[in-house]
């Protein structure tokens, strides 16, 4: 289980939430803030701060979803 404050979401390419592990049916089909978009391309373990579609700055690190082009943030 994840932290009360941890935050895991699912992006396909184009940077819409496929799922998110809290508030789920809130942001599902949702675009991430532009500043994140970038991090849809990418895969690091280097974390990053970013403001996440709710507005929160937090820090994100980036993997693929093997076998689909989704990224988990």
């Amino acid at each position: 289980p994840l932290a009360p404050n941890h935050l895991l979401q699912v992006v396909d390419p184009g940077g819409r939430i496929l799922m998110r592990s809290s508030d789920a049916q809130v942001w599902a089909g949702k675009l991430v803030p532009e500043t994140l978009r970038g991090a849809t391309k990418l895969v690091t373990e280097q974390p990053f701060r970013s403001i996440g579609v709710d507005g929160v700055s937090r820090f994100y690190a980036a993997a693929a979803v093997p076998g689909v082009d989704w990224r988990v943030l």
